[in-house]
């Protein structure tokens, strides 16, 4: 049976780099989280559509990985490939299905189910990917061009004659004519299996080209930034425009299967169809916030099926006549910032039409905050009056309703590209914005003092903070700060951190403060003075965010590795990844319940539970009578001399043993207790210890027991 995470907690504000504190007396061991995709918007940013002759679709995302859909775009599922840009798909004759990610090709055999790295190393965005008829690979990216003879073994670049290598769109004809689209230069064409590519038409080359579509019966069509749409009957020999009713000339995409039914979308949200083979150009429809369509596909229904950017998929059954909103399932968001307020109200950033989502239900479902749309929110934080502030391109916004209404006040501030906000237990509010400026103010946000000086002339980019208004400021290259005086100025506490760049950072008057960096973790319980690595197991890769469990072990959210949580007993770090499939966690969010979520860069946002001990122990009939407790937790040196760990439903006849390491792993008791299947205690004395984290183990026959406290002054 699964339960929640059941303990109270109290958070650091952060922005875009979350750090969560949970602070309880109750003690749980290792726990295994379990993770499950909340109802997020369902919005996406397809990049490209793939129909096949099965009828299946695919759509590739930005971040968000592969989806797919059995029923023509009505619902839509997420394979695979979660936190990477899939810019083209590709199916091959025998299943097997290919996609083109930002700097990899990769392969999968088994529809989605695994993929295997098939490309050259030298790709970059890979917007195309064909198969000619002798069975050639192409692939086309912004490295240029690339083919394989022998299925992706080995890779050969071919841009003779190619003046500018980004490349947009790729397409071969059943007579082997290849097609480029190029960046700034328009169409290329190549006759000879890619070894010589020569321009289209002198017209062309004055736009960008961005989509090519080759029709069954040969005529091509080629959507262009500027000029409309072009069209060639004769293999791409000659080309003539094709604009007679078009209102809009920057074509983002266009599509066709006859020849005669052509659809073209826009920069600007809009479609246009042609009946005539593309004579004529009739607007059949806009989204409803005027976002690009960036693919246009049909299944083999007839349906036509449209992707945007970050309003997800529509369709159309009657050739464009009327349209629907589908993609129930199609959740392609990415989440770097979540706060929380004194009601349990959640917020977080998205890139949807409304980006800020509010819910009501502890991350279950999201609505709009309403009056914040389109200002590029990237980091959000509440203060402890509710006050709701955002952190976006065009300076901070702070709303006192919810996010229903917003105002904004930037005296004195003269760089307002807001990267990340937070806000202290003083009320005082931190925005780090872009050109190394971090500002500060403490009347609301009606003005801001410049307060950059002493941080090693870097960017911040994470915060945590004491009860007392102690603010730790992590930078991009200069290491971690500290300030007793609200910013005023700034001790460098990097002393005994190998790296310099500091991306989370979690503080807990219990349990001192963490810092995290790419592929490592450290600990300090003396506010930054000294620290210990802890870093055994932990993958190489950037650390994102930090949240504390009860007893104070650190759960770390990383890019591309999901998230890790360290076993203090082995000393070294754990996944902790079930059903947590897009592996790229930005930020931590505890509800008031204690459920725990994790925000994606791609696919939105999880929530996690925790699988009780007896579910995954060797031995669950021991572990489910074997139960241990701490008093008190922390311990107060000042009040308490010992600590009371007791133990009940014992085994009988097996000695029960009892360890407390420190934080170094250090050994600082042991005890040996015969209670014969009686409960029992174990009193440990403290009255020389220092403050700090101790780790406990106790083990009666083949089951063990983990957990942690804290000794303060």
């Amino acid at each position: 049976m699964n339960e929640r995470f059941s303990f109270h907690g109290a958070i650091c504000p952060l922005g875009t780099l979350a750090c969560i504190v949970l602070l309880a007396a109750t003690t749980i061991a290792r726990a295994q989280l379990v993770w499950n995709q909340s109802e997020n918007p369902k919005t996406g940013k397809v990049l490209c559509l793939l129909s096949t002759s099965d009828g299946v679709l695919y759509a590739g995302t930005e971040r968000g990985g592969v989806f797919r859909s059995t029923n023509g775009g009505d619902a839509w599922s997420c394979i695979a490939l979660g936190g990477s840009t899939v810019y083209s798909l590709y199916k091959l004759g025998d299943g097997r299905l290919i996609a083109g990610l930002d700097y990899d090709v990769v392969i999968s055999t088994d529809d989605g189910g695994t993929w295997t790295k098939t490309g050259p190393s030298t790709v970059q965005n890979v917007h195309g990917i064909v198969v000619d008829r002798h069975g050639n690979w192409y692939i086309g990216s912004w490295a240029g061009i690339h083919k394989s003879t022998d299925e992706g073994a080995t890779w050969t670049e071919c841009m003779s004659g190619l003046p500018n290598i980004s490349v947009n769109a790729l397409a071969a004809d059943t007579a082997g004519v290849l097609y480029s689209a190029h960046q700034n230069l328009g169409l290329y064409v190549s006759r000879d299996e890619g070894e010589n590519w020569v321009s289209a038409d002198p017209t062309l080359e004055q736009a960008t080209a961005t989509s090519i579509t080759i029709a069954e019966n040969g005529t091509i069509f080629v959507g262009t930034m500027g000029l409309g749409v072009y069209r060639s009957t004769d293999g791409g020999t000659t080309w003539a425009e094709a604009t007679t009713g078009l209102t809009v000339f920057n074509i983002s995409s266009v599509f066709t299967r006859d020849g005669i039914n052509v659809y073209a979308g826009t920069s600007n949200g809009r479609v246009f169809r042609s009946t005539n083979g593309g004579d004529s150009w009739t607007q059949v429809f806009l989204t409803p916030n005027g976002k690009e369509i960036l693919s246009i596909t049909s299944d083999r229904s007839g349906k036509i099926i449209i992707g945007t950017a970050w309003e997800g998929t529509f369709s159309s059954s009657d050739g464009g006549s009327t349209w629907n909103n589908t993609g129930s399932g199609f959740i392609n968001v990415s989440v770097p910032s979540f706060a929380v307020n004194s009601r349990g109200l959640i917020f977080m950033v998205n890139q949807t039409p409304h980006d800020i989502m509010v819910s009501h239900d502890e991350g279950t479902t999201w609505t709009p905050a309403n009056g914040q749309q389109y200002r590029n929110t990237r980091s959000i934080a509440v203060m402890s009056n509710d006050f709701l502030y955002a952190g976006t391109s065009r300076g901070v916004f702070h709303s006192t309703d919810d996010g229903f209404s917003w105002f904004t006040d930037t005296l004195g501030m003269y760089n307002r590209d807001v990267r990340v906000i937070a806000i202290g237990p003083d009320r005082n509010i931190y925005v780090s914005c872009f050109g190394k400026r971090l500002y500060r103010s403490n009347d609301y946000g009606q003005t801001w003092t410049l307060i950059s000086q002493g941080l090693g002339g870097s960017d911040v980019i994470s915060f945590a903070f004491a009860p007392d208004g102690t603010v730790f400021a992590g930078t991009l290259n200069a290491g971690l700060y500290r300030s007793t005086n609200s910013g005023s100025t700034w001790t460098n506490i990097s002393q005994g951190l190998n790296r310099l760049l500091v991306t989370a950072l979690c503080y807990s008057e219990v349990y001192g403060l963490y810092a995290g960096s790419y592929g490592e973790v450290y600990h300090s319980t003396d506010r930054g003075d000294r620290w210990t690595r802890i870093t055994n197991d932990l993958p190489v890769a950037t650390v994102n965010a930090i949240v504390l469990s009860p007893y104070g072990h650190p759960v770390v959210g990383m890019e591309y590795k999901g998230v890790y949580f360290y076993d203090p007993a082995e000393r070294r770090w754990a996944p902790s990844n079930n059903g947590l499939f897009n592996p790229y966690v930005l930020a931590f969010q505890l509800t008031r319940s204690g459920k725990l979520l994790a925000g994606t860069d791609g696919n939105g946002v999880f929530s996690c539970v925790r699988v009780p001990d007896d579910a995954t122990s060797p031995s669950a009939a021991a572990d489910a009578g074997f139960h241990v407790s701490l008093y008190p937790n922390p311990v107060v040196s000042s009040r308490h001399t010992t600590a009371t760990l007791s133990v009940r439903e014992t085994q009988a006849g097996e000695p029960v043993r009892l360890q407390v390491t420190d934080a170094l792993g250090r050994t600082r008791h042991k005890a040996v207790g015969s209670f014969d299947g009686r409960n029992g205690s174990f009193s440990i004395g403290l009255s020389s210890w220092e403050p700090g984290i101790y780790f406990y183990t106790v083990q009666s026959g083949g089951t063990r027991r983990n957990g942690s406290f804290a000794v303060m002054h």
